[in-house]
């Protein structure tokens, strides 16, 4: 079982929030470069009931807007925790694509294949902030913020892309 991780609460203006989110996402499409993406695909699978998912882990990531759900972010985070566990297994890919061992898109396969993982291990990690009475009540006594039926931790995945994708 992974460890508990806390998150530190952060406003929309220090963390820069959606707009960078945003703004970040549209230059890496700019450009045109082999890379691999994390998270929430646009074909992800709603919840049952019709909630869209991708509504769901936007507004756990960065808060509601009326500030009712504090923000717990969960992919932010993990990317931000494995930062150098990605770095190295990122240079080890680079040896091997290098020597002519591996091919581009597999060695971004298998990254996006790790990153996916450690963001699946955040979502079951964050504890912080907890759930009020009323939301644990609701969800029958599971007190993890994050999981309730686990839907949104089975749409997460990864998607190579770029020129020849």
């Amino acid at each position: 079982m992974p460890a508990r991780a806390s998150v530190k609460q952060r406003t929309r203006r220090k963390s820069g929030g959606l707009k960078k989110f945003e703004k970040d996402r549209r230059k890496a499409i700019r450009s045109g470069k082999d890379r691999v993406k994390i998270g929430l695909p646009a074909s992800a699978a709603d919840y049952p009931d019709g909630t869209s998912v991708i509504m769901v882990g936007v507004v756990h990531e960065f808060g509601s807007e009326d500030g009712t759900i504090p923000e717990r972010s969960w992919l932010r985070s993990a990317m931000r925790e494995n930062k150098e566990k990605h770095r190295k297994f990122i240079k080890r890919l680079a040896k091997r694509v290098s020597a002519g061992s591996l091919a581009v898109d597999k060695a971004l396969d298998l990254l996006g294949t790790r990153v996916v993982n450690d963001v699946k291990n955040q979502i079951v990690a964050v504890i912080d902030p907890p759930n009020t009475p009323e939301t644990i009540r609701r969800k029958g006594g599971k007190t993890n913020p994050l999981i309730n039926t686990g839907h949104l931790r089975l749409q997460v995945t990864h998607q190579v892309v770029g020129k020849g994708k």
